[in-house]
């Protein structure tokens, strides 16, 4: 059975978008969530340490998946860090 090409110009449901649209569109692996776990293991953290941050509100944004689970997402964990780097030389910096 042939399935014969849409005429009206419109695209196909499950057609590739063109290049401008696709870089307007996020990163999905971005924005997959981890359990807090894997997020303590990915900024060098002991997962004690992970929960007290999230408690005082100094770690990356979280997600409250259910009533005693929580997770991040990759960007919001990158992004935690990024704003944490130091510049060499800077106050505070590691030479």
């Amino acid at each position: 059975m042939k399935i014969k090409p849409k005429t009206d110009g419109s695209p196909e449901p499950h057609a590739r978008p063109h290049a401008a649209q696709a870089a307007q569109l996020p990163d999905l692996d971005l924005l997959k969530v981890m359990p807090e776990p894997r997020a303590a293991e990915l900024v060098g953290m002991s997962l004690v340490h992970m929960r007290r941050i999230r408690k005082k509100g100094t770690g990356p944004r979280f997600v409250q998946l259910g009533e005693r689970r929580i997770g991040y997402r990759l960007k919001d964990v990158l992004d935690w860090i990024e704003v944490r780097l130091s510049e060499a030389g800077s106050p505070g910096g590691r030479r």
